[in-house]
Parts: C-alpha cells; structure tokens; sequence
C-alpha cells in the first residue's frame, strides 16, 4: 500500500470523527452547564452539530467564564482547523491525480 491517498484519507477520517466527538462533548457540557444559551443555540438551527460548530469558532464560550468549556472548544477549532486543511490537501491530490490521467 504505496497509495499517499489511502494515508492521508486515514488521518482526515480519525481526526474527523475526533472532531465530531470534540463536538458533543461541548453539546454536552452546554446543555448540562448553560441551560440558557443551550436552549438559544438550540432552537436556532436545524441540526445541532452546525450551532455547536459556529459557536466554538465564533469563540463565544469566553463570556461564560467556564474554564473546562473553553479548553474544549479551543481544541475542537484547532482540530476543526485542521480537518479542514486535511480536506483540502486531499481534494488538491486528488484532482491533481486526475489531471495526469
């Protein structure tokens, strides 16, 4: 298996899925600790996962002075970070594959 692609699918799905599990964990914790703010985010999008998402990286977990929270998030945007940049270093491979085809 000499196949860069089969690698470098492997990183972005485990720190895909890592990303997603960062992401109920901060579901989680906002639904059990900010009632308030949970039920806000909650109600102004269709699925879940997408408010979480624009929340940690809107980094508005800073006003609640909650120290685990803010750990959380700051790693799910990195790692958010860098599923994105896993994405489009494999979408540039594989369209640079089919261009020498």
């Amino acid at each position: 298996m000499d196949n860069p692609y089969i690698y470098l699918f492997g990183v972005f799905f485990v720190f895909g899925l890592f990303y997603l599990y960062l992401l109920d964990q901060v579901r989680v914790r906002l639904s059990r600790d900010h009632r308030d703010l949970w039920a806000d985010l909650s109600t102004t999008s269709l699925f879940h996962m997408d408010c979480i998402a624009r929340f940690v990286f809107k980094r508005r977990d800073r006003s609640l002075n909650d120290v685990p929270l803010t750990r959380l998030t700051r790693w799910a945007a990195r790692i958010g970070y860098l599923v994105f940049a896993a994405w489009i270093a494999g979408a540039f491979l594989f369209f640079s594959h089919l261009s020498r085809m």
